[in-house]
């Protein structure tokens, strides 16, 4: 359950059907994503933020406190908030700046929040970076790093600098280390000593004398790989006596693979082998084969088929054998003998039939979308048809027609009440687009009697007599006789108040332009020359037109939280620039 609207749309799911804007079906998106995990930790309240976490606590019956309460003791809330920067870490490295300080950052980030690492420039700079520097090891990601760390409680040490200081025993010079890996061409793909030196102990070769680790481990390497490359050159010379190519030769593996399946065994002990032996079955079956493809062109003829390859016409083949439940396994490799059974015959002139009056219908449906200006296609029509309308005849055609049907009824009902709404404003002086905005101050005013015509006018009167007086003096005794019979209602809302700025409790008088947020979420922007007593109107909105501000009066700081802050303060009134600031 939720009373959030995104949340409640977003179970639902129907982003598709409804128009919603660009930052709500974000908001949703991301939202589902948060709802796939079973707890919200630290991580997961900085990514989504306190607005989605705090929707995502109410669907799972968290209390709003809760994450509330983690977000306040979050060591960080942005990237800014780290105590150190992409420039420091580029004259930490002395190197210039690139990518590699996004994916440092990363690291850092993640690692603050996970309380692995304090917000202290010293430490991160110390076990991150400085450490990783001084044994020439590449801090490329955070993968580096938990691969030290394995390898360290693999070793029985409780951190990567204990490790890295024990192994600084049998540290090896930087001129004997780039001797080595040249040697050997670098067969890791990696410029660094010690990132090579991690896949080595990942590997197995970690006696403690790092030298001869690696050296081993690049000898197997190698060897491993000349191995595999000998066996590579031997298929390839095979092909080639054979009138192939080279690129032939992974078509041919997995060929090899898929007579396998099909229960025909190519026979070897190595691929050469096999390339070999699969090579001679090609010839022994070459003439079968010849005969399969003429047999094949005469079928896929006969049903008006694209001309297809032995491999695809036996997937259609098993899938008719299978559809039809016949039980004879061999027509599924012999393709000559299944194009003669009857009931396979039998189902394609089946399919054929199908396909040419599918082929007629979508022609026909095009034809009414066209002639009719509407924009669906054959599939999403049918999909309209039963799911929003429940047409579903039986006959696509006919369901298509139906719908059309209604679809036009729609649009010229809703075009009257299009030009009727029109009609209204222009008859009493207002620009017709504004009907929306119009509506939403009539329901605000509290004339909501169900009729959204006879509720405008009744604005419009009430807007004109009020017009007649001062209609600010008017909103403003709206507020004053509140505070003087409700002030229990003001004090409450006050307290559940965040005002870090102090706005209420300042006697010297504010202009300039104020946001309201709920949530973290900015949800009101406005321009007052006197904003601690706009607050004060706004606030005795929020208790009596809650309905328009969320609902949230009555959850204030157990399921919502409610800020105001100053956008921009001005020492002097000036509207024009008032209204350019407030627009901006």
């Amino acid at each position: 359950m939720c009373t959030d609207l995104t949340g409640i749309w977003c179970q639902l799911e129907v982003d598709d059907i409804y128009p919603f804007t660009k930052v709500e079906k974000e908001q949703m998106s991301k939202l589902r994503e948060l709802l796939k995990y079973d707890k919200i930790d630290n991580y997961l309240l900085y990514k989504y933020g306190l607005y989605l976490c705090t929707v995502y606590a109410e669907i799972k019956g968290i209390p709003r406190r809760k994450i509330n309460t983690m977000y306040s003791k979050l060591p960080i809330l942005t990237r800014r908030d780290i105590n150190v920067t992409g420039e420091e870490i580029s004259m930490i490295l002395n190197k210039p700046p690139g990518k590699y300080i996004k994916d440092i950052l990363d690291d850092i980030e993640v690692n603050i929040l996970n309380s692995s690492i304090s917000n202290d420039k010293e430490e991160i700079t110390k076990y991150r970076i400085n450490l990783l520097k001084q044994y020439d090891i590449e801090y490329t990601n955070y993968k580096v790093w938990s691969g030290l760390l394995g390898t360290a409680h693999r070793n029985n040490f409780d951190t990567v600098e204990e490790y890295l200081e024990d192994k600084y025993k049998n540290y090896v010079n930087q001129e004997k280390k780039d001797e080595l890996l040249k040697s050997f061409g670098k067969p890791t793909g990696s410029k660094s000593w010690g990132n090579n030196l991690i896949h080595c102990h990942q590997n197995g070769y970690n006696t403690g004398d790092d030298y001869n680790d690696m050296k081993n481990y690049l000898i197997d390497l190698i060897d491993g790989r000349n191995k595999k490359q000998i066996e590579k050159e031997k298929c390839i010379k095979i092909l080639k006596e054979n009138g192939y190519g080279e690129n032939d030769l992974i078509p041919f593996k997995t060929a090899i693979i898929k007579l396998n399946e099909r229960k025909i065994i190519i026979k070897g002990n190595s691929i050469t082998e096999k390339i070999e032996n699969y090579i001679k079955y090609i010839k022994e079956n070459e003439r079968i084969v010849k005969e399969n493809i003429k047999d094949h062109k005469l079928f896929c003829n006969k049903f008006q088929l694209t001309y297809l390859n032995e491999q695809q016409f036996s997937t259609i083949i098993g899938n008719a054998i299978r559809k039809l439940n016949i039980e004879d396994s061999e027509l599924l490799y012999n393709i000559n003998l299944a194009i003669k059974n009857d009931r396979i015959i039998n189902y394609f002139q089946l399919i054929l039939n199908e396909k040419l009056k599918d082929i007629n219908y979508r022609q026909e449906a095009e034809r009414l979308f066209k002639e009719n200006n509407i924009n669906l296609t054959f599939g999403g029509a049918l999909m309209t048809a039963k799911r929003d309308y429940n047409i579903n005849t039986g006959d696509n055609l006919e369901d298509i027609k139906q719908l059309i049907s209604i679809l036009l009824k729609l649009r010229k009902e809703n075009q009257d009440l299009i030009d009727k709404k029109a009609n209204f404003m222009i008859d009493h002086g207002r620009r017709p687009e504004s009907w929306h905005n119009s509506l939403s101050n009539a329901r605000t005013l509290g004339f909501n009697t169900g009729d959204p015509f006879k509720d405008l006018e009744n604005m419009f009167e009430y807007l004109e007599e009020a017009r007649r007086i001062n209609n600010s003096s008017y909103y403003k005794e709206l507020t004053n006789n509140w505070i003087y019979n409700k002030p229990e209602e003001l004090e409450y809302l006050k307290e559940n108040l965040i005002d870090k700025e102090n706005i209420l409790s300042s006697n010297n008088n504010i202009v300039g332009i104020y946001c309201w947020y709920i949530d973290g979420i900015p949800y009101y922007i406005g321009q007052s020359t006197e904003i601690q007593n706009r607050i004060l109107d706004h606030l005795y909105n929020i208790q009596n037109f809650s309905d328009f501000w969320c609902n949230i009066k009555d959850n204030l700081n157990e399921k919502h939280v409610l800020e105001i802050k100053t956008l921009e303060i001005m020492e002097n009134i000036d509207h024009e620039k008032l209204d350019y600031i407030e627009i901006k």
